[in-house]
């Protein structure tokens, strides 16, 4: 049985309404600040396995103790993100999404059942919709959708610093 790991995502907003010459530095910027704020939150680089590359974003696994940290990360990433786009353009918007189930490390690329799940949560049109309609009162900096499984046991199990069951219960569908 493998061990239970946290897995992250994310996936810049837009990307393909950004110009040409745009999208390296985009997509540079991005990783940066998403590293910064997972840094910022605890979880370190050197513990993260299973990487994957979406072109406009990544998936990644991470030690189940790590799961807090990836959801607490979407907080400061709000705020480095709003600072950011108050001074470049384009401005850059994020979907972060974080799961956890049991998941092999391996090296390369490999197709586990958890990791389609986290990229069916990060890219699932009910998200996507979430994210537009919020658009419509404030365009969204970043937008964070956690699995059942990653809620009950980091939010639930009050792990977390950023996010309360108070807090998130009026947002849960």
């Amino acid at each position: 049985m493998p061990a239970t790991k946290a897995l992250f995502g994310y996936d810049v907003i837009g990307a393909s309404g950004v110009d040409d010459d745009l999208l390296d530095e985009v997509r540079q910027k991005a990783v940066d600040l998403v590293q910064e704020a997972l840094e910022h939150a605890g979880v370190e680089a050197a513990g993260r396995a299973n990487y994957s590359a979406t072109g406009d974003g990544s998936l990644a696994v991470y030690p189940e103790s790590d799961l807090p940290g990836l959801i607490d990360a979407a907080h400061f990433l709000q705020g480095r993100l709003y600072l950011h786009n108050r001074e470049f353009l384009p401005p850059i918007r994020l979907r972060l999404c974080v799961h956890t189930a049991p998941v092999r490390v391996v090296d390369g690329d490999h197709f586990q059942r958890p990791t389609i799940e986290l990229a069916r949560l990060l890219e699932a049109s009910a998200f996507k919709a979430a994210v537009r309609r919020m658009g419509t009162y404030h365009p969204a900096t970043v937008a964070l959708v956690v699995s059942d499984q990653a809620y009950r046991v980091a939010v639930r199990g009050q792990h977390t610093q950023r996010l309360r069951p108070t807090i998130s219960a009026k947002w849960r569908w």
